[in-house]
């Protein structure tokens, strides 16, 4: 049998053939779209302690999980957050490509309701205040969201104050003062010792000259205030009564 070489037209053809197979081969099977990584692993987030939030990030793989405070919040390996006790902790969530985090707020868990009694809470708003009280309130209770409940403050805890009265103070002190010069600005603070007379704004000094509590609003003879340093964190809603304010307590100071 005889044979006889392709010539180059030959070939181009045959290669043609080859390539309009293989393209018509492709468009026949099925496209994947890729899949897109979705997480609520971002922000921050704020829960109450003893509850728990679950986290996610779908469509990565396997996903490590820690925190950076167990004794504040736990992570199981689901991405289920415990909140433990008030505080700060930051949870991550690792994939084979990317670290995503979140920064977890747990915040003490409180009890709402009527007053009376150093362990008593009551809700903070405006209702029943006049016009004035309630200025003042706002331009205090506006500092809740950087000083949340819960948030750990201690006497390491410093503050520039422009009462007059102190240069400033630590601990209870300290975010005492922070609040009242976000209500007052630069106006002149003056003390005086009439438990009688005590007005939203007005910084109490009590338990025998060691502790101070910002006034947050006054409900017959109680007081509802916002403090530092108290078990070693910031509360919004403790209620003390104006007989307990006067039984251990030293002066008021008031900037009205």
């Amino acid at each position: 049998m005889k044979t006889r070489k392709m010539n180059k037209r030959h070939i181009g053809i045959i290669s043609l053939i080859i390539v309009i197979t293989l393209i018509a081969i492709a468009s026949a099977m099925p496209v994947h779209a890729a899949a897109t990584v979705t997480t609520n692993v971002k922000g921050t987030i704020t829960i109450q302690q003893g509850s728990t939030k679950a986290l996610n990030v779908k469509n990565a793989g396997k996903v490590t999980w820690k925190s950076s405070a167990p004794s504040v919040a736990t992570v199981s390996t689901a991405g289920k957050v415990t909140a433990k006790k008030a505080g700060t902790a930051e949870i991550t969530a690792k994939t084979s490509k990317k670290t995503y985090s979140c920064t977890v707020k747990v915040t003490a868990k409180t009890s709402s309701g009527a007053a009376g009694g150093s362990a008593a809470t009551m809700k903070l708003s405006t209702s029943g205040m006049n016009a004035q009280d309630a200025v003042i309130f706002r331009k205090m209770y506006a500092k809740r969201s950087a000083y949340f409940e819960g948030r750990p403050w201690t006497n390491s805890n410093y503050y520039g104050w422009k009462g007059g009265i102190f240069s400033g103070g630590f601990g209870c002190s300290g975010f005492a003062f922070l609040l009242s010069d976000a209500a007052f600005g630069r106006a002149p603070a003056r003390r005086h010792t009439n438990f009688g007379n005590v007005k939203v704004g007005d910084i109490l000094r009590i338990k025998n000259n060691t502790h101070s509590v910002m006034v947050m609003k006054v409900v017959g003879n109680n007081f509802i205030v916002a403090e530092g340093n108290y078990n070693r964190s910031i509360h919004w809603g403790r209620v003390i009564t104006r007989s307990e304010a006067k039984n251990g307590g030293t002066y008021v100071m008031t900037r009205r």
